[in-house]
This record gives structure tokens, C-alpha cells and sequence, in this order.
């Protein structure tokens, strides 16, 4: 059974998201998802699209927490898109965003696309 279907079967609801982070972002940390109060993010699916020269990574991260990077995406040519083989991204504390950061070197925007769940 999938991570997307185990979730789906507890009765958890399903959210997507959808941006697009350019050169001009570079140096911020960007937050992707907060979970509702009191849940945790768990991503189940998760698309990078026009990684150039450059890469990015995904990061949990609380005020009392520090940043624990999660996944980092490494793109080397000049357009492509990229599935990470994932069943699930799932952070273990409550009320801990997801967050993204995309290094220096990269020359046009990233667009991330995933979908997931907020989980007791």
C-alpha cells in the first residue's frame, strides 16, 4: 500500500502545493506547507521541474528546532523534471513547517509541485 493511500484510509484530507521559486529568492528559506494546529506534514508525492545547474533542498523546522534538511535535489541540465522515488516525507514533530531552499548557482526558477497530508 501506497503512503498516499495509507493516509487517505485514516481519513485524512488531502492538500496540494504549487510554487514557483526564482533566481530572485535564492538566499530566503520559503515555507511550502504548515500543518494544521497540532498535526505534522507528511508529503506523499512530490514533482521539481526546471532544476538548472543548481539544486534544492527541502528542510523541517520549528522555533525550538533546528533546520534538519530532509531531501536535497541536484538538477544538471538545462530542462528537466524530477519524481524523488518517495513513499512518504514525514516529519515526527507537531506544528513544524515544511520548508525549501535553493542554492546560488541555479539560473532560472524551480517549480514544486507536491501533495500530502496534515497527520495526527
Amino acid at each position: 500500500m501506497s503512503a498516499f493511500d495509507y493516509f487517505k484510509r485514516l481519513g485524512y484530507e488531502r492538500w496540494e502545493f504549487q510554487r514557483d521559486i526564482s533566481n530572485a529568492t535564492v538566499a530566503d528559506t520559503i515555507t511550502l506547507r504548515t500543518p494544521s494546529s497540532g498535526k505534522r506534514v507528511a508529503v506523499t508525492n512530490l514533482v521539481v521541474a526546471s532544476p538548472i545547474n543548481g539544486s534544492i533542498a527541502f528542510y523541517f523546522q520549528g522555533a525550538s528546532q533546528l533546520q534538519r534538511k530532509i531531501l536535497e535535489v541536484r538538477g544538471t541540465s538545462a530542462s528537466t523534471t524530477i519524481h524523488p522515488l518517495i513513499q512518504s516525507l514525514e516529519c515526527t514533530a507537531v506544528d513544524i513547517p515544511l520548508l525549501v531552499r535553493v542554492n546560488v548557482g541555479m539560473t532560472d526558477g524551480w517549480s514544486v509541485t507536491g501533495e500530502g497530508f496534515d497527520v495526527d
